[in-house]
């Protein structure tokens, strides 16, 4: 490297910091916080007469939280080469935090909460450089950069907009995902750049931040599909409430969406990327929104680091996490001991809910006895009946008599005899009625019941304790599972061997046809940010992407997979991952435990509120009227001399206990997922990991037999063929 001068002073290079589109940055041997830009030689021209503004206007002194340059560098001749400016370290970009595989590289003990005081800190650094008097233009998620204590630095300084004695520096750039709708399709290099401008490209960073990533206009498209451009040239913010009719578009499978949100923060966003650009919300506007934000986040009852907004009626990261997408927020912090205050210990605890005494009918409702006295309509039925005997007598006796005395008209008689046996046969009570009228009594004393009981405190006591059950059985059964899981985590070695190492190569890295900056800023908004990401189920889902372009994205993963080697030996990875299994396991397990241990305290109290609900119920109108109805029904029956009919009560049961999550873990999910389309033979067992070839090596690719007795089916074939035809079918 030539010799390069600041101030007519040599400068020590040291080694190199990165290099970028337009030239390569370099650390100084005697100046540990500067570093050094040098441009490519063809770009020197077109930029030395804005930099040498910049540092001119001392741009650098106006503000701390961006990396203007400080100082010219030239050659010994003088001719310009770049600047010098303020080192940046202990920084990552803003993407290596909102993207949920990368923060837990680079960002892996940080909660919800990190993100939006990260949010609050990319407001302060913007509105810092519109108060300096510039226009960033360019803002973007390469271009921001986050330190572990949440504060954020500005570079790429040098291509932000600005005014010296009159004559205005342009921004010449822009990612086109951070650009508003009225910039997509004209010339940047014509464009004054506004305020205005940088409002939205700081709303779509704060979006990625709350939204794990995601961009607001990366979404489901009704009909043709978009590209991200052309759904922001269109004004189509997919998340939008209050234009969802006009945009038809909707987030992605598994996104968060603009409710979980309070309404002052939905209604920043609706602005933001709404249709008047003057309205969007401004870096101070900003600050306010994501200050009560923070303030307002709800902490979850299962995992200490789930913080998650107060729109959600429960946690979304439990939920996420739940159906199989990634721990965005992972405890790492251990597990709290568990409160066995009040002398309870969980075995106790259990024992008594396992014993608990659900109060029965007999216990609960007050004993009625059978009235004295038969009930009216009873008793003018008997009356009623008694007087047909007697006239069916006196008509029988009659018929009798007649007969002996003018046996000419015997026939007359012997009907006056049969009438008569009839009306005494007809003076016996309605035994069936009444019957039937206790059977309706005893209904009404159940409906009466079930109403009391579940308008009562009893209903809670029957919740919790249905609950407490539940939970018991949850942890009896999962304290002897943590054997089995780590045998499943032995067994998935070698598959989470090969998606760790999949996750370490990032989609943004990629470099394949047709699949640029856009197209990549959509795949990552669809959840697909690593090499492990690219499966034909997750492609399948992404705008914009058919078969073409998902194979294309197939075979770059599948070059990575045959990099891959398998490590049989046991090494630290294996050691971390057993570690965090028994946290994750202890963690569920305390958790059920606390549950346990509050429902027996509830129980407690319950237990000494049955005196009360018995005299509720002794005091229940309903429920006394239709116990008073049943004995009436009862004493009918027993006048009668029939049966009373053994119909039981019963207290009614909690249809609906709460459901206990079950134990999930990443670790042993299933992330293996093939590349190969689906075969529409029936379907063959699978070997559970990629095998390697038997003669070379080489990781297996999924093969489909062309010709022979297997034709159509698939095969493991080495990716060397023909060179090497090692191959191995399935088991």
């Amino acid at each position: 490297m030539q010799d390069v001068y600041a101030d007519g002073v040599r400068l020590r290079v040291s080694e190199s910091l990165g290099k970028g589109g337009e030239g390569a940055i370099f650390a100084l041997a005697d100046h540990p916080h500067e570093a050094l830009k040098l441009y490519r030689r063809e770009l020197r021209g077109q930029r030395e007469r804005k930099v040498r503004a910049m540092v001119q206007s001392q741009l650098a002194t106006r503000t701390k939280l961006a990396s203007f340059p400080t100082r010219i560098v030239t050659t010994r001749a003088g001719a310009f080469l770049g600047f010098v400016m303020n080192r940046v370290s202990g920084h990552r970009a803003l993407h290596e935090l909102y993207s949920p595989k990368s923060r837990l590289q680079h960002f892996p003990e940080v909660d919800y909460r990190f993100l939006i005081r990260a949010a609050q800190n990319v407001a302060r650094a913007v509105g810092s450089i519109h108060n300096s008097g510039c226009v960033i233009g360019d803002l973007n998620h390469s271009g921001i950069l986050v330190a572990h204590d949440a504060t954020v630095l500005l570079i790429d300084a040098d291509s932000f907009q600005f005014r010296s004695q009159g004559e205005l520096y342009p921004c010449v750039v822009g990612v086109p995902e951070f650009l508003p709708p009225e910039l997509h399709g004209r010339s940047l290099a014509s464009v004054e750049r506004t305020a205005s401008h940088d409002n939205f490209s700081l709303a779509v960073a704060i979006f990625q931040l709350l939204f794990m990533g995601r961009h607001p206009y990366a979404g489901v498209h009704a009909g043709t599909e978009l590209s991200m451009g052309e759904a922001i040239a269109g004004n189509l913010f997919a998340y939008s409430r209050r234009r969802r009719n006009s945009t038809s578009s909707a987030p992605p499978p598994g996104a968060l969406t603009l409710d979980v949100f309070p309404g002052y923060a939905q209604d920043a966003f609706e602005e933001a990327f709404g249709l008047a650009p003057s309205d969007r919300p401004d870096a101070a506007a900003w600050i306010r929104t994501m200050v009560a934000l923070e303030n307002s986040l709800q902490s979850c009852s299962n995992v200490a680091t789930h913080y998650f907004p107060p729109g959600a009626t429960a946690c979304c990261w439990c939920d996420l996490a739940s159906r199989g997408g990634v721990e965005m927020f992972p405890n790492r912090r251990g597990v709290g001991a568990v409160d066995t205050s009040a002398s309870l210990n969980l075995a106790t605890a259990i024992q008594a809910i396992r014993s608990f005494h659900v109060p029965n009918v007999a216990e609960l409702l007050p004993a009625v006895s059978p009235p004295e006295q038969i009930s009216t309509k009873l008793r003018e039925s008997i009356s009623a009946a008694s007087w047909t005997r007697v006239a069916g007598g006196i008509v029988t006796l009659g018929g009798i008599a007649g007969f002996f005395v003018a046996p000419s008209v015997w026939l007359l008689f012997v009907g006056a005899i049969i009438f008569g046996l009839s009306m005494s046969r007809k003076s016996k009570a309605p035994t069936d009625e009444y019957l039937q009228a206790y059977r309706r009594a005893h209904a009404k004393v159940q409906q009466s019941l079930d109403s009391f009981a579940r308008q009562s405190q009893l209903w809670q006591v029957l919740t919790v304790q249905v609950d407490m059950v539940t939970a018991v059985d949850a942890y009896e059964r999962h304290s002897e599972s943590l054997d089995s899981a780590l045998a499943r985590l032995q067994a998935t070695r070698e598959t989470r061997q090969l998606n760790a190492y999949l996750d370490t190569i990032s989609i943004r890295s990629a470099h394949i046809s047709g699949i640029g900056v856009d197209r990549t800023a959509t795949l990552v908004s669809f959840g697909v940010e690593t090499a492990a990401d690219v499966t034909p189920s997750k492609i399948h889902g992404v705008p914009g992407f058919g078969e073409v372009l998902t194979g294309r994205l197939i075979n770059w993963r599948r070059t990575h997979e045959r990099d891959f080697r398998y490590d049989p030996n046991s090494n630290p990875q294996d050691r971390a991952d057993q570690e965090q299994l028994k946290q994750q396991h202890a963690e569920y397990q305390a958790r059920l435990a606390a549950q346990i241990l509050k429902g027996y305290e509830t129980l407690s109290r319950g237990q000494s509120q049955l005196p009360a609900i018995r005299a509720a119920a002794s005091s229940d109108e309903t429920l006394m009227t239709a116990l008073r109805l049943r004995a009436q029904a009862e004493r009918d029956l027993l006048a009668l001399g029939a049966s009373v009919p053994s119909l039981p009560l019963s207290i009614p049961k909690v249809d609906s206990p709460q459901q206990i999550a079950p134990f999930v873990t990443p670790l042993l999910s299933s992330q293996s997922q093939s590349t190969s389309a689906p075969t529409k033979r029936a379907p063959i067992q699978r070997v559970t990991s990629t095998p390697h070839c038997p003669r070379c090596g080489k990781l297996m690719v999924v093969r489909v037999a062309r010709r022979g007795t297997l034709a159509g089916q698939q095969f493991w074939g080495c990716p060397n063929f023909p060179r090497c035809h090692g191959t191995r079918r399935y088991l």
